[in-house]
Order: C-alpha cells, then sequence, then structure tokens
C-alpha cells in the first residue's frame, strides 16, 4: 500500500513537472511581457529617444531574465516557484501571490454558497420525488435534473446573462440590471443587497449541475427498501 501511494505521488510530481515546461513554453511563445513597457514609452521616432527606449526595453528584459536561454529561464522560474516567490504580473504589475490570493478568496465564497444552495435544492428535489415515485411531479424533476446535467454550463451562463441581466434592463429601462454579471460587489455599494445581486448568477450557475446530480442521489437513496 505504501508503494503504491509512493509510485502515485512520483508520477504526480512528473506529471505536474511536464505540465508546468509545456504551460512555461506556451506562455512565453505567446505572450510579450513588455507588452505594457513597449506601450508606455514616447512614439518619438528621433534617435536619441529611439536609443533610450532601446536602453530601458534591454534592462526590463535583464531585470526579468528574459535575455537567457529559455531552459535557465524555467530553471529560475521553478526554483523560485517552490520557494513561494511566484514574480509579479506582468498586467497589473502586482505580486502573483497576492492576486491569487485575491481571486482565490472570491472563489471560495463562490464555493460555499454554491455547495449550500446545491445541497438545499438536492434535499429538496430528492425528498418530493422519493416521497412520490413514478407520479408526474418526479418525472418533471427528474427531467429537469437530467436537463441541468446534460446543459453545458457556459451555455446556461451565457443564457442566464441574457435573459436574467440585459433582458429585464432593456424590458423595464432599468439605469442598472437586477443582478450584475460581473464582480461579487460594487465599488461604491457595499451592502449586503448589493452583494448577493453580484452573487446570484455565478452561484446559479456553479449550483445547477451539483444540485441536479446530487438530487437523483438523495432520491435514490431514499427510494431504495431497506435491506
Amino acid at each position: 500500500m505504501v508503494g503504491l501511494v509512493l509510485r502515485r505521488v512520483a508520477w504526480s510530481i512528473v506529471i505536474l513537472l511536464l505540465a508546468s515546461i509545456v504551460l512555461f513554453i506556451f506562455v512565453r511563445a505567446t505572450t510579450d511581457p513588455l507588452s505594457v513597457v513597449r506601450g508606455g514609452l514616447p512614439g518619438d521616432t528621433s534617435t536619441p529617444v529611439q536609443e533610450a527606449n532601446r536602453s530601458l526595453i534591454d534592462a526590463e528584459e535583464k531585470r526579468l531574465g528574459l535575455d537567457r536561454p529559455l531552459p535557465v529561464q524555467y530553471g529560475s522560474w521553478l526554483s523560485h516557484f517552490v520557494r513561494g516567490d511566484w514574480g509579479e504580473s506582468s498586467v497589473s504589475r502586482r505580486s502573483v501571490g497576492a492576486e491569487i490570493r485575491q481571486r482565490l478568496w472570491n472563489t471560495i465564497q463562490l464555493v460555499v454558497w454554491a455547495i449550500l444552495l446545491s445541497l438545499a435544492v438536492a434535499v429538496l428535489v430528492g425528498v418530493i420525488c422519493a416521497s412520490r415515485p413514478d407520479s408526474k411531479v418526479d418525472h418533471l424533476l427528474s427531467g429537469l435534473s437530467i436537463l441541468g446535467l446534460s446543459m453545458p454550463a457556459f451555455w446556461f451562463a451565457l443564457m442566464a446573462i441574457e435573459w436574467l441581466v440585459f433582458r429585464p434592463r432593456q424590458m423595464l429601462g432599468l439605469d442598472q440590471p437586477i443582478l450584475f454579471s460581473v464582480g461579487l460587489r460594487s465599488a461604491t455599494d457595499g451592502v449586503p443587497l448589493d452583494y448577493l445581486r453580484h452573487l446570484a448568477l455565478p452561484v446559479l450557475v456553479l449550483s445547477l449541475p451539483l444540485s441536479a446530480g446530487w438530487s437523483r442521489y438523495v432520491r435514490a437513496s431514499m427510494a431504495c427498501p431497506p435491506a
């Protein structure tokens, strides 16, 4: 048993290393870390300005280690990564660790609320279906559960944004939508109602497949006769 666990851990490390190499090469080939610097340089075409621009770009390349061979860049990145130094974002110029912590907290909020909503809906639907087996209500809710399982989440999200954000705003002539599709809070409004208006759509999209699948488990476990 211990040997099996050690082998699985070893293979996991190898797979993660290979995946990091592929992703590192892909990012280097498709992304310019100096795009923000290049975009902020003056557009004067005179020789002194162009030389100053070139010097600034060369200095930034050296600071980021982009002047070194790709394997050396990867080795440097990996050594810093395992020590907790994940560098800085080329877009926001903030620490990558700080960026991840901020977004991770938002993700945790969405996951917690989605799980709580999914549990409530799944237990309710599962109990109703199990208490009325083969009834019209059972067939209807079971069909909706199967539909929820088979519906692509990205498509449902787009439809929810269209029909729950844009269409009500246009039909009612509102200055702001009833529900928001971006962010978790407004910049100038931190009341609980504003938080719920931002939270509703992403939680709905995340909880749909969970509640649909879990409701089938609840129904099946309650409908089975005791052994």
